[in-house]
């Protein structure tokens, strides 16, 4: 199973600015959408909270160490871990629960690989934090890197320190003009 982490940063690594993200770029988050979808996306408690609900269409887990915070949001969305179907929608919601997307906590970063590997995931899709991006890093298989050219961004979250040589890259075509590389670990 491949851990691939996703994120839009400036060439100066910059990916957040007061819990979100410095920019708003419509054609970025539909790439995101159409990458992640049918798949498990991995964040930190923060990422989610900015969020405020399990994304559509994904199996989403969220790291944190917080029983209170994780018991109040399972109960909230629902402990879908081992129910892809389950549901938190009313009885008369034509939407299929799938749709609404599976959520489940997670207290480590192996917790939650294991989890995928149980589900039968192929990929996990690490989505943020910083501090999630700097714990998946180490043992990442792929980055997708979306590189906001913008040097009027500002902000104050920042992707961890990491080594192109290690990488091979190989660009995206180009969507909708942005400057989307996919980096492989070499071996």
């Amino acid at each position: 199973m491949k851990v691939i982490l996703i994120v839009a940063m400036t060439p100066q690594g910059l990916i957040g600015r007061g819990g979100s993200l410095p920019w708003h770029d419509p054609a970025d988050l539909a790439h995101f959408k159409r990458t992640t979808a049918g798949h498990a996306v991995l964040m930190g408690r923060k990422t989610f909270e900015s969020i405020g609900k399990p994304l559509a269409k994904r199996h989403n887990i969220v790291l944190t160490r917080d029983t209170a915070w994780s018991a109040a949001q399972l109960k909230r969305f629902g402990d879908s871990a081992n129910a892809a179907t389950a549901s938190r929608r009313a009885p008369d919601d034509p939407i299929p629960a799938a749709a609404h997307g599976t959520f489940e906590t997670a207290d480590s970063l192996e917790a939650a690989v294991e989890s995928c590997r149980r589900r039968g995931e192929d990929a996990v899709f690490v989505i943020g934090g910083a501090q999630v991006y700097a714990a998946a890093l180490p043992r990442a298989d792929e980055l997708i890197v979306t590189w906001m050219h913008r040097p009027e961004a500002e902000g104050d979250t920042y992707f961890p320190e990491w080594n192109k040589a290690d990488w091979t890259a190989t660009p995206v075509a180009n969507d909708a003009g942005l400057d989307i590389v996919r980096y492989a670990r070499r071996v």
